[in-house]
């Protein structure tokens, strides 16, 4: 595997609306393989006010993620991550992704964070700092030895999960949280 990154890039329309934006981005791509440009275009109008640099980066980090790719053509496509966030969305469906599923099925928010844990270098390692110590930003900062922009970064995906709640000066971690923590903890 690539190596991982260090960022966990924040997504167009900012934090609180990450997955909302990561599945428009993936439907538009799904519906017409665009071009670079196409896919360019197509950021900055829906979410405008974005520079070419943040779209560029934007692009690279779904790619990074293995949410996009592309295609013979050089088009983008959806890539392995998407199908299968897609996929477990539709188990879940549209009203929430954090539903509990019958026979021990994986929900949309589990794979998010599996593919996260996968590609982001000390994702999962966050969220156990904020389990076992850390509560505010500053404390995590501390402790993970990381740049703010980086840890919060990190906060606004895990809250988009659902994995935590609260500000920056009193992170709590959820039972969505501690449930990522117990499926994909050290067995």
């Amino acid at each position: 595997m690539a190596n991982k990154l260090s960022v966990a890039f924040p997504l167009f329309r900012g934090e609180g609306v990450y997955k909302e934006t990561l599945l428009d981005v993936i439907k538009y791509i799904d519906a017409t393989t665009p071009t670079e440009t196409a896919l360019k275009n197509y950021l900055l109008r829906e979410y405008g006010g974005n520079s070419d640099y943040f779209v560029e980066r934007g692009i690279g980090f779904l790619g990074s993620l293995r949410f996009i790719e592309r295609n013979e053509e050089d088009n983008f496509q959806i890539g392995p991550a998407a199908k299968r966030y897609l996929q477990a969305r539709g188990n879940v469906g549209a009203e929430s992704d954090n539903t509990e599923l019958e026979g021990g099925e994986i929900g949309a928010d589990d794979i998010l964070f599996n593919i996260f844990i996968n590609r982001v270098e000390n994702f999962y390692e966050t969220l156990e700092t904020i389990n076992d110590e850390a509560t505010t930003l500053e404390e995590l900062i501390e402790e993970m030895d990381y740049s703010e922009t980086n840890i919060r970064q990190r906060i606004n995906w895990l809250k988009t999960m659902g994995a935590i709640e609260g500000k920056p000066s009193d992170i709590e971690i959820t039972t969505q949280g501690k449930h990522f923590l117990e499926l994909y903890g050290p067995s």
